[in-house]
This record gives structure tokens, C-alpha cells and sequence, in this order.
């Protein structure tokens, strides 16, 4: 976006762009837009609009395998999500073999909606719980059960570094539960709870109270959540790029939890070849899951088949079937010792 309004954008910085942008329902706003590979600036008039996104998504990927997009967490997401697996469950006429939620680059949203999600696919157990320096601070969040949803069928959550907050919530709950095996690259690591206290003048503070943990006592806050199976670039120069995308413990001020699983690590590394420029091109037109084109889940569908994939051992790339976890409910005590899950 090069103009707004016909003004230039440059120097304006994004806060003061963004409140250039916004107005009232039923106005309208000129942008004047460049793309790549054009020279030629493109000029579009939109009517502005108060925008609601489908934050839930969802169809038949296989026959009998399902796949859940969740894009943030909203008021509605947790009934959403029901509804949606009962969809799926009646398209495979009650025997859909596995599912695959996608969390990747959601970046959380409404708690209790997450909470609601993690619910819908545990029978019991501990979903989240926050500690802070005061008791009023602490909270725990359980599952009610009955898991009625998949009938105990494998589940596979697929994450990245642009999961966060309730994302990793909910990641965290179907994780150390047993629930799903988690596969990508580590989230994004936003744990911390804020308060918003008000003060006289009419403004208001806002104090980061407590900190939230997963169901086996790690703190997502600094550090994310682990995969149980790690998607590693082989090209070099993509890794490099992942190494560097930004997460919460690189930004100024982070509260950093101490706790027993800084040293967690994935069990399993698969190796991700480089995409091709042509297949970058598809993946970014394409709307929805696209199996060609979108490596990692191509390789949750092959899991979830029971199908070997190729994985990193000893500097050697060698065929496997990942196994996939047997859940059984119950609970996890936070004070008990925590192991890679």
C-alpha cells in the first residue's frame, strides 16, 4: 500500500496508516497499491465494513480423514468446531479413521473458546491452569468429557512458530494428555495473562498477573510448545530463515518462567525438501489445504494412514511409521516429573 486517500504511506507509520484506513461502517477508502513484478500502481475504492472471519474450516481430505482449520479463536469457535467434526463424522458415516487440526499461524484469540476446542476431544483431565505471585492469580481449567466427538480416533495438530496464545493452549492440553501428536515447528510462546485495572481518570493499567502452563506443568510463556514431531527445512538457507522469525523471547521485556521443560525436545525430525519456486507460487494462490503443494500436511495425512515417512537419525535419512499416541484420559499432575510427551 503505497497511498491512502491519495496521501503517501511512507514515513506515516503503521499505527497512524492503520487509523488512516479505519472509519466508519458504509464510508469508503482509495488505496493505491504495488505489487511485485508490476510497475503499474493499482488504484482500488473499498466500502468499509465491520469484517467477521470465519475463524473455522473444515472438509474431507482423504476418504475417512477429516481436516479442522482453526484461524483464531472467537466468541463462537468452540460450538463452531463441534459442529464441524459432527459434519465431518457424518461424511464418513460415523468412521472417520483420524483428523487433522490445523493451528499454524493462528494466533490465539478468546481463551475460553480455546479451552471450548481442547474440551470437545478430551473425556477428563486438566486443560490449562495460571500461577502467578498472589493466590487469587491461579486458575485451572478442566475437561468435562465425554470425548463424544472422534470416539478416541488419532488426532493430529499441526503448529508453527506463528502459533500462539490459546493456539498453544490448546496444542499443549491434546499434547500432554495424550491426546494428539503435534507435528511442525515450535510456537510462538505467548503464556502471560494480563489484568486491566482501571484507573480514576478513565484510563485503565494494564498488569501481566500470572502466567499459563500446560496439563504436565510446562510454561508456554519464552518458550512455546515442543512437537512431538519436528518438520526440519534440509536447505540450509531455510533454516536459517527459521531460526530467525521472530517468537516471544526475542521481544524487549519478555517475562521468562523457569520450569522442568526448557530441554524438552521433538522425538522424531522430518526432513522438509526445498519448495520449488513454481510450487511457492501455488501455495500462496491456493485457498484451503492443498495437498500438493503443502508438505507438512501431506506428511500428518501419511502419519495418520500409518504410512512410513522419511526421518532424520544420525545425520541419515531413514523410512518410519511414526506411532501415534494411544489416548486413554485421566490427569496430569503438574507437580509430577515431566517427560518429552
Amino acid at each position: 500500500i503505497v497511498k491512502i486517500n491519495g496521501k503517501a504511506v511512507e514515513g506515516l507509520g503503521l499505527e497512524k496508516a492503520v487509523d488512516e484506513m479505519r472509519g466508519k461502517p458504509g464510508s469508503k477508502v482509495t488505496l493505491t497499491l504495488l505489487r511485485p513484478h508490476s510497475n503499474v500502481p493499482l488504484q482500488l475504492t473499498l466500502t468499509r465494513a465491520i469484517i467477521k472471519v470465519q475463524s473455522v474450516r473444515f472438509q474431507m481430505i482423504a476418504p475417512d480423514y477429516g481436516y479442522l482449520r482453526i484461524s483464531q479463536f472467537q466468541d463462537n469457535t468452540g460450538t463452531a468446531v463441534q459442529n464441524a467434526v459432527k459434519q465431518l463424522e457424518n461424511d464418513a458415516n460415523d468412521k472417520l479413521k483420524g483428523l487433522i487440526l490445523d493451528l499454524r499461524n493462528n494466533p490465539g484469540g478468546v481463551l475460553q473458546a480455546g479451552v471450548e476446542t481442547a474440551d470437545a476431544f478430551l473425556d477428563t483431565g486438566l486443560i490449562v491452569y495460571t500461577k502467578g505471585r498472589t493466590a487469587n492469580s491461579a486458575m485451572r481449567f478442566r475437561a468435562h468429557g465425554p470425548d463424544l466427538l472422534l470416539h478416541n480416533a488419532p488426532l493430529v495438530v499441526l503448529i508453527n512458530g506463528g502459533t500462539a496464545s490459546a493456539a498453544e493452549i490448546v496444542t499443549g492440553a491434546l499434547k500432554d494428555n495424550g491426546r494428539a501428536l503435534v507435528l511442525g515447528s515450535r510456537s510462538f510462546g505467548k503464556g502471560s495473562v494480563q489484568s486491566v485495572i482501571p484507573l480514576d481518570n478513565g484510563g485503565a493499567l494494564k498488569l501481566t498477573t500470572a502466567l499459563y502452563y500446560t496439563p504436565a506443568g510446562c510454561s508456554i510463556q519464552g518458550q512455546g510448545i515442543v512437537p512431538n514431531v519436528a518438520v526440519v527445512p534440509s536447505n540450509p538457507e531455510e533454516r536459517k530463515i527459521d531460526s530467525v522469525l521472530l517468537k516471544e523471547s526475542e521481544l524487549p521485556g519478555m517475562l521468562q518462567a523457569q520450569d522442568p521443560c526448557q530441554k524438552i525436545k521433538p522425538q522424531v525430525e522430518i526432513p522438509e525438501p526445498p519448495l520449488s519456486a513454481k510450487a511457492a507460487e501455488n501455495a500462496t494462490a491456493s485457498e484451503g489445504p492443498n495437498l500438493a503443494t503443502d508438505f507438512v500436511l501431506r506428511k500428518a495425512l501419511e502419519i495418520l494412514e500409518g504410512q512410513p515417512v522419511d526421518t532424520l537419525q544420525n545425520g541419515k535419512t531413514v523410512k518410519q511409521v511414526i506411532p501415534l499416541p494411544v489416548y486413554r484420559g485421566g490427569d496430569k499432575k503438574p507437580e509430577n516429573k515431566v517427560k518429552a510427551a
